[in-house]
C-alpha cells in the first residue's frame, strides 16, 4: 500500500512539473479573451518594408525614425549614421533583459528593456554616442548625428 501512495504522489509531482514547464515555455499570446467578428480591422503594410527587411536588422528609416533592434546579445545594426532632429527606437528581441546606456554622460539611459519593450530618443545635437548595455557591457555601438 505504501509504494502504491508513494508511486501516486511521484505521478502527481512529475505531472505538476511537466504542467508548469509546459506553461512557462509557452509564447506570450497578447491577444487572449479576445474575441474574433467579422469586422476585425485591416493591417496595413508600410510600403518598402518586408518582413526579411525587419528580420535582418536593416535599416529602416519612416519619416525621421530610425530602428535599432536588440537581438543576439547585440545591436543592429551596430553603427548608424542620421541626421539632427532624427530619432532611433530600440526594441529588445532578445528573452533577457538590456538597456541602451551612454558611455558618457545621459544622453541615452533607457530602463531595462524586457523582451518586445522599445527606447526612443531624438538626437537635437550632432556628435558621436557611443552606447553600451548596462547589463551585459560587451554589447556596444555607436549612433553617429550629422
Amino acid at each position: 500500500m505504501k509504494k502504491e501512495v508513494i508511486a501516486g504522489i511521484v505521478i502527481a509531482v512529475l505531472l505538476i512539473g511537466g504542467l508548469i514547464y509546459f506553461l512557462l515555455t509557452q509564447p506570450e499570446d497578447k491577444t487572449s479573451g479576445v474575441s474574433e467578428t467579422s469586422e476585425t480591422s485591416e493591417i496595413q503594410e508600410t510600403p518598402g518594408i518586408s518582413d526579411e527587411d525587419i528580420s535582418s536588422g536593416t535599416e529602416l528609416t519612416i519619416e525621421n525614425e530610425k530602428i535599432i533592434n536588440i537581438e543576439g546579445f547585440a545591436f543592429s545594426p551596430k553603427e548608424l549614421r542620421i541626421k539632427v532632429g532624427d530619432s532611433v527606437t530600440w526594441t529588445n528581441k532578445d528573452s533577457v533583459g538590456h538597456t541602451v546606456t551612454s558611455d558618457s554622460g545621459t544622453e541615452l539611459d533607457s530602463d531595462l528593456l524586457s523582451k518586445e519593450e522599445s527606447f526612443s530618443h531624438a538626437f537635437t545635437k550632432a556628435g558621436t554616442y557611443t552606447y553600451y548595455c548596462s547589463i551585459h557591457p560587451s554589447m556596444k555601438a555607436t549612433i553617429i548625428v550629422e
